[in-house]
């Protein structure tokens, strides 16, 4: 079984971001400035119809952005540049919208019963996107191969996960300037995670 501490991955995820600081703040900002123009032109539309068309093509961009973080996560631990134009690309993207769906709606209603079996939910199905982009994965293949790789770390991963938030609640309450940091390190622990998991050798960083 492969698996991991908790403090071996946030060790990583920080040098990890500091050692691609300036690529990823590049990103980070990239992605702070479409949501922005998308909230300001939603902002400005009275128009029902055209609200709706923005609305649309904003989730499009989301879901680009998500899949383009994932892969700046998956260049590092494999110790290639991050480049935006390789970053933010279409492959994926239906596939990942309708597993998106999926995975949410399956968390909704594990939280209203009970809220745990949410929990759970999300911690075994979690790393659906990460293999969407790294395998190639289909849509139900995504969400079997991640219950797979969690097995037995679980516990790990769902304790991670409060660790994260709370770093990113931080980052939040520093004039949310700071979550440009705390997302970055975030970003490399969970993407450390997912190669560890998934018996798979992150490369090494100095």
């Amino acid at each position: 079984m492969n698996t991991f501490t908790i403090g071996e991955a946030l060790g990583y995820g920080w040098k990890g971001f500091w050692k691609n600081i300036g690529p990823l703040i590049v990103v980070g900002l990239a992605v702070v400035g479409i949501q922005l123009v998308f909230a300001w032109v939603g902002s400005q539309i009275d128009s029902g119809f055209l609200g709706s068309v923005v609305g649309f093509v904003g989730s499009v961009i989301s879901i680009i952005i998500v899949l383009g973080w994932i892969r700046a996560g998956l260049a590092i631990t494999r110790g290639e540049p991050i480049e935006l134009g390789s970053v933010f690309t279409f492959d994926g993207w239906f596939r990942y919208a309708i597993a998106s769906i999926l995975f949410n709606l399956g968390v909704v209603i594990g939280l209203f019963l009970l809220f745990i079996p949410g929990i759970i939910f999300a911690t075994v199905f979690g790393f659906y996107g990460w293999l969407i982009v790294d395998k190639g994965a289909g849509i139900g293949d995504s969400f079997s191969r991640s219950a797979e790789i969690t097995k037995g770390n679980r516990w790990n991963i769902f304790a991670l996960s409060i660790v994260l938030l709370l770093l990113n609640m931080v980052g939040l309450l520093l004039f949310v300037v700071g979550l440009v940091f705390t997302a970055g390190i975030s970003l490399v622990t969970v993407a450390y995670v997912y190669r560890i998991i998934s018996g798979e050798q992150p490369v090494a960083i100095d």
